[in-house]
């Protein structure tokens, strides 16, 4: 066998066996967690800001040191990482722009909670001071506020505390896993109903027009362009390590895109009918050229087959599940029941009226 068609066919297996080994679509569903006390919840909800972990002893060395810990995250993160720069993006004349095509410019970005919700830690979207708001997505935004794990986490004790339960019990999230990892990134780079004090993190289709990028988000592209300031270990410093993250992250942002969809849909049927208020179908949901396009005549749209379109019906879809269906195979009953789900909920969105409610079970269907 070549190495060309083993590489294929070893991929494929990789794949497959991720999606095995993380429980089919590669993400724990958040109700089969513990979930803490609504008190401890509050808890969480405090950060610090990432000058907490600035100490040249901790995360602020200029220099990197040998081992998992590095001594210069925070360093590295301040200095190379965009994320730092997320809060002051607000206030750049694009951003003045999209404001003023939203409101008319009575709220600023830097103001405004849907903008906090992603350019800031999430948590200090509606409450929390402008100068922790300046670290923009920080140590916070990822590893969880810090107020119950910070002093903790210095300890030789935390080391024998099982990942999950730091979560459960402290607040941090356990990044080393890729599915809570590519979890935690989706939540704003694809989107997230509102959640635990967070508001609704919805790029939609008024925000795109407004001027905001569309979010077309690849967990795996994304990662492989970061400046690391972490060490990949254990299970993630094999070899497989990127096809594993791909096939992870596929699932992941296919999970919180359906989740949005089946909020955006809830809140239409709600709505009934007042589209001023959720405004449905949700334009972002489809392909941006089935409408934005030039007129002239261009044989390839002729072919409403070769499309898997109806003629005059935007396609819907196209970003974050397409290559769902191509992972499942004869074997994996879970992932044809995926492809089919997802069938019937395009056979539902490809039309020219959608019915909010049956898109909202549809979506919720997944799981």
């Amino acid at each position: 066998m070549s190495a060309r068609r083993w590489g294929w066919c070893g991929g494929f297996l990789i794949v497959s066996t991720a999606l095995w080994q993380q429980g089919g679509w590669g993400v724990t569903p958040p109700a089969s967690r513990a979930a803490p006390s609504v008190a401890t919840r509050s808890e969480w909800l405090a950060p610090r800001g990432a000058g907490s972990c600035a100490a040249t002893a901790c995360h602020g060395s200029v220099v990197s040191t040998a081992g998992d810990i590095l001594r210069n995250e925070h360093a590295t993160w301040i200095s190379k990482d965009r994320h730092a720069e997320a809060y002051q993006t607000l206030f750049s004349e694009r951003s003045r722009s999209i404001a003023q095509n939203l409101n008319g410019g009575r709220l600023p970005a830097h103001k405004d909670s849907r903008c906090l919700a992603c350019h800031s830690t999430p948590t200090l979207a509606t409450s929390g001071s402008e100068a922790l708001r300046q670290d923009g997505v920080g140590c916070e935004s990822c590893h969880g506020p810090s107020q119950k794990w910070i002093g903790l986490h210095t300890t030789r004790d935390w080391d024998s505390i099982p990942p999950m339960d730091k979560e459960r019990l402290y607040g941090m999230v356990p990044l080393s896993d890729l599915a809570r990892r590519a979890e935690t990134c989706a939540g704003c780079h694809v989107g997230s109903p509102a959640t635990d004090g967070i508001p609704r993190r919805d790029v939609d289709h008024d925000l795109i027009a407004a001027g905001h990028p569309r979010l077309t988000f690849e967990f795996s592209a994304y990662q492989a362009t970061m400046p690391a300031h972490w060490v990949e270990k254990g299970v993630n410093a094999a070899g497989d390590f990127s096809v594993r993250s791909w096939a992870i992250g596929q699932a992941a942002s296919a999970r919180a895109a359906l989740a949005l969809l089946e909020d955006r849909a809830n809140r239409a049927a709600k709505a009934n009918g007042k589209a001023e208020s959720a405004p449905w179908p949700e334009f972002s949901e489809y392909g941006c050229f089935s409408c934005h396009h030039d007129l002239r005549d261009e044989p390839w749209r002729r072919n409403a087959q070769r499309s898997n379109a109806s003629l005059g019906v935007p396609k819907w879809g196209t970003w974050y599940y397409p290559l769902l269906p191509v992972l499942a195979s004869a074997d994996r009953a879970d992932m044809n029941d995926l492809a089919k789900i997802l069938q019937r909920l395009g056979d539902s969105l490809n039309r020219p009226e959608v019915d909010p409610k049956a898109a909202s079970d549809q979506a919720g269907a997944v799981g």
